[in-house]
């Protein structure tokens, strides 16, 4: 497993360091299965660590520079509109808030389906981007989220899966209400930006992340300008050393990330020994969005067959499947029962 090994200059350690213990929300970090044991992959592929980008506000730059420059490293992301205030066509007259500085709620409706159709996630960042926690009145809160949700899934044709609270702040009632609609809420994030947010602190973000074996959210306001604005430049660079430690990370919508951790705490793995070279297992547990959770079956140490095949038990249906060294990593989803035989 990599260790946490980055060098960096003593100054980017000493901006490092600070940019880490600023307040933010925390990366999702878990315990650890028992080695050699039959379990359920931490992240999907038994990858060490997994990132989720999210933007905030629909600026014009996520459209412009964020979402193309993901597709172009065959990443995906999370986008969170304001589903409110978004024109419908890029020449329609452009919202105006006094509350706004820095191009939120820019993008148009058109737009946002662009960045949708590039395979992103659209998500939900309330009706008008208010405080929500200084809301008392459930029927103003249920606008602020279910409206907003009829609204993103009127413009996009399927319905946001998860929610993003403005300012991050909320109360335990607002969780509720907005779980009700959404599998999940953005509750663990780090800011993404800033003037001092280097290439090098978001490579220590990422070495972080895998030496905890956690999930990093970093939450991107401004590019190239704007509110906490991220350099493109650094972005790039941050993009091409994810996709140098790829085999270490899994990159994901939230709402995918969030889906497997939702499955996979609901999930108990049941093993039965068929008998000689053959093997039964079957995942206990509520299926959401029908999302394949990472099997991990060591075999015996003297097998050193490649002639192993997984099926869904009692039929001829093949299970995708990866064989390592002495075990194999079979993809499925809860209630499937699966039998691995091999030669």
């Amino acid at each position: 497993m990599k260790r946490w090994m980055i060098v960096l200059p003593l100054l980017a350690v000493v901006a490092l360091l600070a940019y880490l213990s600023a307040p933010s929300g925390s990366a999702h970090a878990a315990h650890l299965p028992t080695a050699g044991q039959p379990h359920i992959a931490l992240w999907q592929g038994d990858a060490p660590a997994a990132i989720s980008f999210t933007f905030d506000d629909g600026l014009q730059a996520h459209a412009d520079i964020a979402a193309p420059l993901l597709h172009e490293f065959g990443f995906v992301g999370t986008f969170y509109v304001v589903a409110g205030l978004h024109r419908e066509h890029k020449s329609d007259p452009a919202v105006k808030d006094p509350r706004f500085h820095y191009g939120e709620a820019a993008l148009s409706w058109d737009e946002i389906r662009g960045i949708r159709d590039l395979g992103m996630e659209i998500g939900n960042h309330s009706l008008t981007h208010a405080f929500l926690n200084h809301i008392t009145d459930d029927r103003l809160l249920d606008q602020q989220i279910n409206h907003a949700a009829d609204i993103i899934t009127r413009e996009i044709g399927q319905p946001p899966l998860t929610f993003a609270f403005p300012y991050n702040e909320y109360t335990p009632h607002d969780r509720e209400l907005a779980l009700v609609r959404h599998l999940a809420v953005r509750e663990n994030w780090t800011d993404y930006g800033g003037p001092r947010f280097t290439t090098q602190i978001a490579n220590g973000l990422v070495e972080k992340a895998i030496h905890d074996h956690a999930w990093l959210v970093p939450m991107v306001h401004g590019i190239d300008g704007g509110f906490l604005p991220l350099s493109s430049h650094v972005f790039r660079e941050a993009l091409g050393f994810i996709k140098s430690h790829q085999d270490s990370l899994w990159v994901s919508t939230y709402a995918d990330i969030a889906s497997y951790q939702l499955e996979r705490r609901a999930a108990t793995l049941h093993v039965q020994d068929s008998g000689p070279g053959e093997t039964t297992f079957f995942i206990a547990g509520k299926q959401v969005r029908n999302r394949p959770l990472t099997v991990i079956l060591p075999l015996p140490l003297n097998e050193n067959s490649d002639d192993v095949v997984a099926r869904v038990t009692g039929t001829e249906t093949s299970v995708p499947m990866l064989r390592e060294a002495e075990r194999i990593l079979v993809d499925l989803p809860p209630e499937t029962s699966v039998t691995v035989t091999w030669h």
